[in-house]
């Protein structure tokens, strides 16, 4: 039998597991509080999960509108315009879309030229590496996250040729985790990229009404994201002793990137990006009385995004062709992702309607084991649990599994919505641990200059580590809400 054939079979199988499964748990007797009713959309909310694990996200996210309607709770046209009518679900689009278009405007490569042009690196290995994460932190920021990765990737392994280090040694396998994790963490938690959003409309469908402070999780997530790579930065120079001394940026390579040039409409681009930054932020600042806050809110995310990306349709070049092609910026939107999200919605909702039970199930069971552990100990749990989780399970999957049935229960027991979602957040985003824990542990275990056991040992110390530095910074947190 052919691979292809071999896959194809497993995959029929996985449908049929699938469909099975669903049908199985729609059929079993009822228990505790839950109807029978709740039982037909429990054996859907199964057959989500298995498929997203083992079919795929795009076709089961889309198949669960109809499996959902076919229980009888609600209606296909129904689920439809809740799920397209969502706030949190078109800011996605728009940002989405946003992030996409700033790479026509060149801000990735304008800011990794102007970094590594920088002298200050030439004969200092350990300034270097902090430059290094700190440009991949910046490539985050605006989206390129992933070339950003590539790019830096590629200077690493020219610096190890150059000064003799071998692929996979203690210290190339350092230095390439480092740069992942600042590449693929900072972009979590800026306002005007999806990840904050996705996750936070997944955390409402248990707590509709709370209205989660991004601007303060931006600058809660910055902060925590440069202390713990600088503690492990600190636990690879002293503790580790890794050596770099031979680990130098010549002064050619410097002079190379300095002769780069950068448009003016890239100038430009990242100037607005700043002040687009700060107006998202400002509001969580301000009073809400203030005339300006008042302003800013009205447009709110999607106003700004289309007012930025206005400016650079109508900047036009030397052809006539705007500087930001909005069809293809358009046209880069992870419909998989968002089709995921969609169905979440009706899906909460259906889970936590009074005459499906569930959620009241639930709460009984887990209530008084949590109400044992006080505020702290259920923080404590939620980042471990989770953390772990995450590890062996996709975040996003985990996210939709867990964040809208905890949330309601830890806050009745006494947990603040805002702490609680940002800790969830940060473990289900802290996944580097294992091969399978993200699409982004997979660039690390796959790299061809990190050796893999490296690669387990920094993932499995970040874990700690940020767990520390976030509980840390909670009061700090407390005092900015």
């Amino acid at each position: 039998m052919s691979a292809s054939a071999q896959k194809n079979k497993e995959f029929y199988l996985h449908v049929c597991i699938m469909l099975a499964l669903g049908l199985i748990v729609s059929l079993l007797p009822p228990f505790g509080q839950v109807t029978e009713l709740g039982m037909k959309v429990f054996g859907v909310f199964v057959v989500l999960i298995y498929g997203w694990i083992f079919v795929d996200i795009f076709w089961v996210s889309v198949l669960g509108f109809v499996l959902l309607a076919m229980t009888g709770i609600t209606t296909i046209n129904a689920e439809l315009a809740l799920a397209f009518s969502d706030s949190t679900m078109l800011v996605i689009i728009f940002v989405t879309a946003l992030a996409a278009g700033l790479d026509d405007l060149g801000l990735g490569d304008a800011i990794a030229s102007y970094m590594l042009s920088r002298k200050i690196i030439i004969g200092r290995p350990w300034v270097l590496i902090v430059f290094l994460c700190l440009l991949g932190a910046l490539m985050s920021i605006v989206g390129k996250n992933i070339l950003g990765l590539l790019l830096i990737w590629n200077i690493v392994g020219s610096i190890a040729k150059l000064c003799g280090y071998e692929k996979k040694s203690a210290l190339i396998s350092f230095v390439c985790c480092m740069v992942a994790y600042c590449c693929f963490l900072p972009v979590l938690y800026v306002p005007f990229q999806s990840n904050m959003l996705l996750f936070g409309g997944i955390f409402k469908r248990g707590m509709p009404e709370v209205e989660l402070l991004t601007g303060q999780f931006f600058i809660w997530g910055m902060l925590m994201i440069a202390l713990t790579v600088a503690i492990l930065l600190l636990l690879g120079k002293y503790v580790f002793r890794i050596d770099a001394s031979r680990f130098n940026f010549s002064e050619e390579m410097c002079q190379e990137f300095a002769n780069k040039k950068i448009s003016k409409v890239t100038k430009v681009a990242i100037i607005l990006l700043v002040i687009y930054i700060v107006i998202l932020c400002l509001p969580a600042f301000l009073s809400k009385e203030l005339p300006l806050v008042i302003f800013i809110n009205k447009l709110g995310i999607i106003g700004w995004t289309i007012i930025y990306m206005s400016i650079f349709v109508l900047w036009r070049d030397e052809e006539g062709k705007p500087a930001m092609n909005l069809p293809r910026a358009f046209s880069k939107i992870q419909w998989p992702m968002m089709m995921l999200y969609g169905i979440t919605i009706p899906l909460g909702e259906a889970l936590s309607n009074a005459d499906v039970g569930v959620m009241t199930t639930l709460a009984g069971w887990v209530t008084p084991v949590l109400d044992k552990l006080g505020v702290v100990g259920i923080y404590i749990f939620a980042y471990v649990f989770l953390v772990l989780v995450t590890q062996v399970l996709h975040n996003m999957i985990a996210a939709v599994l867990l964040m809208p049935l905890m949330a309601p229960i830890c806050v009745g027991i006494g947990a603040d919505p805002q702490i609680l979602y940002f800790i969830m957040f940060t473990a289900l985003s802290n996944s580097f641990a294992t091969p399978a824990a993200s699409m982004f542990s997979g660039f690390i275990f796959g790299q061809e200059m990190i050796d893999v056991k490296r690669a387990y040992l920094w993932g499995w110390l970040i874990i700690p580590v940020m767990g520390l530095v976030l509980f840390a910074l909670m009061p700090l947190f407390k005092l900015m809400m």
